[in-house]
């Protein structure tokens, strides 16, 4: 363990406590300071391991680390030791995102960026079992001549790894000499050694500039491609400007080794989230969990916080029709502390005695009827609230963070015009201390937030025009 590595796992076990007040329950955090990217999900020794990009000393990004936890249902973690720290030349600058995978002799390998002092982003390994990580002595296996000619060796990132008829193949991110982003293909017989195979997928479509944070994977009938464009301008009611996630379902053509797109969506319309990883969990399922921050709100200076950044509640992934629906896994039921459920009319503002708190799941549903607009203010306090309101009229959910305390000029509101028009509307509200998580209509359309409200606000209001019938379930959580 070099020196560096010593340094910063001693620092973080000095200051982890002071932050316990302030970490959500379910939600993955550093143990201190910034964290940003969820890194090498995975199952290990039949462990859910999940790495993150990491910043011990400060709430603000830094010269990468990866953190690591580990979890037996995806919901309870356990802090280990500090796996990567950036403590060689060629990742002097960082140790950025990556994946990981299971080797046959047994080990947990991992496949990160490696930037060195001059800038340069390359491909490195680490060696560990699950508790300690040893850097390959040959790194970098994937270096900037590897790249094709042209293209940027300063944008050349996040590599997805994974293992096809007995060979392993890696996507990464990359912009090419047109400044438009794409997705490089590499193969490798031992890990070891990897040779170019083809630019998997290229914007053709002025999508932003690069593409960060490949994943890659089959669900059902269709190919998956996620990526993550950077300066995005915004595409009516589809994408917001800045940093997007984007889900693609099509075919790799293994003839031509490139992915041929059929479909696009948003994954995520909330004001944070970025950069998700998936797995194939030991149920068998999808399992996406994404970075719930971005960087256009990255710079927000908060006071007294101990804590910057965290990652999402684990999502199932299900193909419905031509789109991907997510939703919670369903262990977030064991964890319901006490329940709530009732059929109720409201009209005007109501607000429920029992209803009421920072760490709950929400669930309810109503009838679609004319003009109808039915808001929820949720982390409601004194000259504070979050609010998410639906409008018949126009199909629409908003989300607005203008009064929830939040002290930055910038975009606080996304409006969304909801992938389907039903007769009933059912919206699903996880809240978990500073973590909010929104499900429309089992999951056809997702948006995840921060809120800044004070963790004392927690009052939830009912808010209708009209006299409706609501079906209602709370459940208060509890670790």
């Amino acid at each position: 363990m070099s020196s560096i590595l010593e340094q910063v796992i001693l620092y973080e076990k000095e200051h982890a406590g002071l932050a316990d007040s302030q970490r959500p329950l379910f939600h993955i955090t550093g143990k201190i300071g910034w964290i940003n990217d969820p890194n090498g999900f995975s199952v290990y020794k039949d462990m859910y391991h999940m790495f993150f990009q990491y910043h011990p000393y400060s709430t603000n990004w830094g010269p990468m680390h990866w953190g690591h936890v580990v979890s037996e249902d995806l919901l309870s973690w356990e802090y280990r030791d500090i796996a990567l720290a950036p403590d060689q030349t060629y990742d002097k600058n960082g140790c950025f995102s990556g994946t990981a995978i299971t080797l046959q002799s047994g080990e947990h390998a991992l496949m990160y960026t490696s930037v060195n002092a001059d800038g340069k982003q390359e491909q490195s390994l680490a060696l560990g079992d699950g508790i300690h990580y040893k850097k390959f002595d040959k790194n970098p296996i994937i270096c900037s001549q590897d790249v094709p000619q042209g293209n940027s060796t300063i944008d050349f990132r996040d590599p997805k790894i994974w293992k096809e008829d007995n060979r392993y193949y890696a996507v990464i991110g990359n912009k090419d000499e047109n400044q438009k982003g794409c997705i490089l293909l590499y193969q490798s017989q031992d890990l070891h050694h990897w040779e170019f195979v083809s630019t998997f997928y290229r914007n053709t479509e002025n999508f932003g500039t690069m593409l960060e944070c490949p994943d890659f994977f089959s669900l059902e009938d269709k190919d998956v491609l996620i990526v993550n464009p950077c300066s995005v301008k915004a595409i009516k009611d589809e994408f917001s400007s800045g940093h997007v996630s984007a889900l693609f379902l099509g075919t790799w053509n293994r003839e031509t080794n490139i992915f041929e797109k059929e479909t696009c969506q948003n994954l995520d319309y909330g004001l944070d989230f970025y950069a998700p990883q998936t797995i194939l969990d030991k149920k068998g399922r999808r399992i996406l969990i994404g970075w719930m921050q971005n960087w256009n709100t990255a710079q927000f200076e908060h006071a007294n916080k101990l804590l910057y950044g965290c990652l999402t509640l684990p999502r199932v992934l299900e193909k419905r029709g031509t789109r991907i629906v997510q939703n919670p896994i369903e262990e977030i039921r064991n964890y319901y502390h006490s329940d709530i459920s009732l059929q109720t009319t409201m009209d005007g503002e109501v607000q429920l005695d029992e209803v009421r708190g920072r760490y709950f799941d929400l669930e309810l549903s109503f009838l679609n009827q004319k003009n109808l607009v039915f808001s929820i203010q949720v982390a409601k306090g004194k000259d504070s609230y979050f609010l998410i309101e639906y409008s018949q009229n126009n199909n629409t959910l908003t989300i607005d963070r203008t009064y929830d305390g939040n002290v930055c000029d910038t975009i606080h509101v996304r409006k969304k015009v909801l992938y389907s028009h039903n007769e009933k509307t059912k919206l699903r509200v996880l809240v978990d201390r500073q973590c909010i998580e929104i499900f429309v209509n089992e999951g056809e359309d997702v948006f995840s937030n921060i809120t800044y409200a004070p963790l004392e606000h927690d009052e939830i209001s009912f808010i209708t025009n009209q006299k409706i019938d609501v079906q209602l379930q709370f459940h208060i959580l509890k670790k």
